[in-house]
């Protein structure tokens, strides 16, 4: 089944609008916590996000993915319900499990992470946890629907809800980390409650999980927890390669450079959430392969002009910030690749998904780890989060080609150039502007355009034509 541009880019906006909007409500709260508390409670703030968002990915167990990927075929059946409750079933009793375990050692988990005994925040991770599992499956079900608009909903009020308990409980409670913990803890709760009203007709209908579809679930899903979870610590070994080797002032400037690049991770977050289902349908309808492999080098394009773009602007960004945390400029150059590197292979790397060869996603993995943290052990001592930036950046390049040259063998021969030109292209523009030269910097801008030349054209011709050019053209 064939879908024209117009028809894709609807979805897109549908989805980008939503996550710019959330965007900027983030972009608002930042700004906000660091003039109320110094880089070293932002940095213990950081150490419980990461903690939570690895402990959260963890819990699902890959039954997340699993339900991602069965629920089309259980739609025909009318079995939503069934497969949506026999796919949290599980991660819901090892998330009670996991909070057992956190209380008899909260403690020591809370001086390990915070560098203080303060044992609420542990449990006020667990806590969260469980919301975040049913928060995610019910994103699930509204991404699954296509609903931009719902989604666009659900994330703005996350962000905005975020906004403002963060002022409260700052002006209120106090300028510290443990203030943002409580709001975000408040945010959360609040959003899962609102999650559940907008997919409440996935949910209102209790199915009894049945064993033959929890084996099958398990049968997908467990073997990506490997895959999931080296991702998340991929993710998360900056973050405690700082905690064991810097200090929490250094989190703090990685974690306000890690907002920054979130404005490039806006085009990543929506591209995801609406090209995720569409890609299951283009591959199961056969959908012409060059057609994946077009819009795979649009996208690389698309990120490498808005990663230029943004580090172009960085010294207009961080005039909005207090001076302490102007050394993050230049640390963002390298964490941008990251995410350059992450959206493209949401198109290059599907044919490891698409032949449920979820082995690669580990194996892959197990090489990237011990680099990245080699990186941070070799990097970090000496340079703190610029260090951890560089080695970030590093790792998820090699990340990008394994999957990719992975994917193209299981898949179809997908030309690479325009890859390679981009990657060796952003890694010399981070290189020039961490060591000063501005003539280089302006030489690798001109080439990006010549490099981009071709997909610039076809951009603007989609603009031109108001979405009636077709993206196999």
């Amino acid at each position: 089944m064939s879908e024209s541009s117009r028809k894709l880019i609807t979805q897109f906006f549908q989805f980008f609008t939503g996550t710019f909007i959330a965007a900027l409500f983030s972009g608002i709260t930042v700004p906000i916590i660091i003039w109320f508390i110094s880089p070293e409670e932002l940095g213990k703030a950081t150490m419980y996000q990461t903690t939570l968002i690895l402990v959260s990915t963890f819990t699902l167990l890959g039954y997340d993915r699993a339900y991602l990927r069965e629920y089309s075929s259980y739609k025909k059946l009318n079995q939503e319900s069934e497969l949506l409750y026999s796919s949290i079933l599980i991660p819901l009793l090892f998330g009670l499990i996991i909070m057992m375990i956190s209380y008899a050692f909260q403690n020591e988990l809370s001086y390990l992470l915070f560098g203080e005994r303060e044992s609420e925040f542990i449990m006020l991770i667990v806590l969260s946890n469980i919301l975040m599992v049913v928060l995610n499956f019910s994103k699930l079900n509204i991404r699954l629907e296509e609903n931009g608009k719902i989604y666009a909903i659900l994330i703005i009020f996350e962000k905005l809800s975020i906004l403002v308990f963060v002022i409260i409980f700052l002006m209120y409670l106090g300028r510290n980390f443990g203030s943002i913990i409580a709001a975000y803890f408040c945010s959360l709760l609040a959003t899962t409650s609102v999650g559940l009203v907008l997919s409440w007709k996935h949910w209102k209908k209790y199915v009894k999980p049945t064993k033959l579809i929890v084996q099958k679930l398990s049968k997908y899903g467990i073997p990506y927890v490997p895959a999931i979870i080296g991702a998340k610590l991929l993710h998360s070994t900056d973050k405690y390669a700082l905690r064991i080797w810097a200090d929490f002032e250094q989190i703090g400037l990685y974690s306000l450079a890690l907002s920054i690049v979130m404005i490039i991770g806006i085009i990543e977050a929506s591209f995801s959430n609406f090209w995720t289902p569409i890609s299951y349908r283009w591959f199961e309808s056969k959908v012409d392969n060059n057609k994946f492999s077009k819009l795979g080098n649009i996208i690389m394009t698309v990120m490498v002009i808005s990663f230029v773009v943004l580090v172009v602007s960085l010294n207009f960004i961080l005039k909005f910030f207090p001076e302490e945390y102007h050394g993050v400029s230049l640390i963002v150059p390298f964490l941008l690749i990251m995410v350059i590197m992450e959206t493209v292979t949401l198109i290059t790397g599907l044919g490891i998904n698409f032949y449920k060869k979820t082995k690669f996603h580990s194996i892959i993995l197990f090489i990237i780890i011990p680099i990245n943290l080699f990186g941070n052990f070799i990097l970090v001592p000496k340079q703190g989060a610029l260090g951890a930036a560089i080695s970030t950046g590093i790792s998820f390049i090699i990340l990008f080609w394994l999957k990719t040259i992975i994917s193209r063998k299981l898949w179809f021969n997908f030309k690479m150039n325009h890859f390679f030109y981009n990657t060796v292209l952003v890694i010399l523009f981070s290189w020039f502007i961490t060591v000063s030269v501005p003539f280089l910097v302006f030489l690798v801008i001109i080439a990006v355009l010549i490099v981009n030349k071709q997909e610039l054209s076809s951009i603007f011709m989609f603009i031109k034509n108001k979405g009636d050019y077709k993206i196999t053209e």
